[in-house]
C-alpha cells in the first residue's frame, strides 16, 4: 500500500516527473534531486498551469514557493528517463532528478528510488516505474 509523501513547498523550480529531495537548507521544502540522493518521491506529472491560451504556459510542476504534489513509496507514476533503461532497472536520481539505472558494482552506496516498470531506449522518455526507496551499501 503506499505511503503518503511528506507535504512540501517548491524550493527551486521544479520540472514535471523528476526525482525530488529534501531541501537540507529549508524547513518543508523540496528540490530537484542531484546525483544519487536520497529521494522522497517523484513530482507530479503535470505543469502547475492550465494550458489556457490567454496565459503563459509554464513547464513546471511547481515554482519557487508553490505547494509540490509528490507520488511516494509504493505509487506508480511517470517519470522521465536521463539514460538507456530495463524494466526491472532500480533507478536513482541523476544530475537534473531524471531516472538512471544505479550502478551495480563499485564502492559508493546506491540510493534507490524507484523501479522501472518499462523500458526507455534514450534520455528524455517518460516511463512507469514504482517510487521505492532505498540504499544499497556496498561496504560490507
Amino acid at each position: 500500500m503506499p505511503n503518503t509523501p511528506p507535504q512540501l513547498m517548491a524550493g527551486g523550480n521544479i520540472y514535471p516527473s523528476r526525482f525530488v529531495m529534501i531541501d537540507a537548507s529549508n524547513d518543508f521544502k523540496g528540490l530537484i534531486a542531484t546525483t544519487n540522493a536520497k529521494t522522497v518521491g517523484v513530482s507530479d506529472v503535470g505543469t502547475n498551469y492550465a494550458p489556457l491560451s490567454d496565459q503563459t504556459v509554464s513547464e513546471y510542476a511547481a515554482k519557487a514557493g508553490q505547494n509540490l504534489r509528490l507520488f511516494g513509496d509504493g505509487d506508480i507514476c511517470l517519470i522521465e528517463s536521463g539514460a538507456v533503461i530495463v524494466r526491472g532497472n532500480e533507478l536513482k536520481a541523476d544530475s537534473v532528478g531524471r531516472a538512471t539505472p544505479i550502478a551495480t558494482t563499485g564502492t559508493t552506496n546506491q540510493r534507490i528510488g524507484a523501479v522501472a516498470i518499462q523500458s526507455a531506449s534514450a534520455a528524455g522518455e517518460f516511463i512507469l516505474c514504482q517510487v521505492r526507496s532505498a540504499i544499497i551499501n556496498y561496504s560490507t
